[in-house]
């Protein structure tokens, strides 16, 4: 069913709230391991299972064999889901190139199925996408500061661009590097997996994800005093959005069968 054309907050009221899909990336062919990513995805699981989501957790896939899942889940039939959630824990490149177990792929290709002219079951809801990984080299020694589509479900109907209703959620801000401790997991998914669980049920997404950016951009610091260039520098995430309506996801009623 779908949201009024005026509604400023999306239909969540489907029988299903929709699925996660979560592409781990530990093991590379000619990468360095992601020690710790393990941690992120138990974390990812249990908030995502907390807020009615199918959950479902692919490891240190290939590139056609992660496309051929994408190509799937896009072809499948979505209308009694309120959403979709992608999320990619891997290693990557500052030309917006994400990595699979053997090979690089262009980040669109996760997200360009999913166009509403090409997924119709997803047309008008949100498709929201998680991407932990580095965009390139950069680093950040900060500052301190001093305290001084959906059609209608009647008659009536409108039109939407295709790639309306998208969120892209990136750990880091372009070029920039993005930081992982091996023993605690990433600082952007810890971060959204703790607001999640504080607040998933209670605030919008996007006043989630203003939060986590916080959390990231004012409580973490790198710490090598081994490597001079690696020690106390700062991240900040970015957040990509086409997004029409906001986002909340409220509890799921039960639904009888009959």
């Amino acid at each position: 069913m779908a949201a009024e054309k005026c509604a400023r907050v999306y239909n969540m009221n489907h029988k299903k709230r929709g699925r996660t899909l979560i592409f781990n990336h530990e093991e590379f062919t000619d990468m360095p391991a992601r020690d710790g990513s393990g941690i992120d995805v138990k974390r990812l699981e249990c908030a995502f299972k907390s807020l009615d989501f199918e959950v479902d957790v692919y490891q240190d896939l290939k590139v056609e064999k992660l496309k051929e899942v994408i190509n799937e889940v896009s072809l499948g039939d979505h209308k009694d889901e309120d959403c979709l959630v992608v999320i990619v824990l891997t290693h990557g490149l500052g030309n917006g190139m994400l990595f699979a177990r053997d090979y690089a792929y262009p980040v669109e290709h996760l997200w360009a199925p999913f166009a509403g002219d090409k997924c119709l079951s997803l047309a008008g809801k949100p498709k929201l996408f998680f991407i932990q990984a580095c965009r390139g080299e950069k680093l950040d020694g900060g500052l301190t500061l001093v305290n001084c589509t959906q059609t209608d479900n009647n008659l009536s109907s409108y039109k939407i661009p295709s790639m309306a209703d998208f969120l892209l959620a990136f750990s880091t801000f372009e070029g920039h590097y993005s930081w992982r401790n091996p023993e605690k997991g990433t600082w952007f998914i810890q971060a959204l997996c703790e607001v999640l669980e504080e607040e998933g049920t209670k605030s919008s997404l996007q006043e989630i994800l203003l939060e986590v950016s916080r959390r990231v951009a004012t409580n973490h610091e790198s710490y090598n005093d081994m490597i001079a260039w690696q020690h106390q520098k700062k991240q900040v995430p970015q957040i990509n959005s086409t997004l029409l309506r906001q986002v909340y996801f409220n509890p799921k009623q039960t639904f009888n069968e009959d």
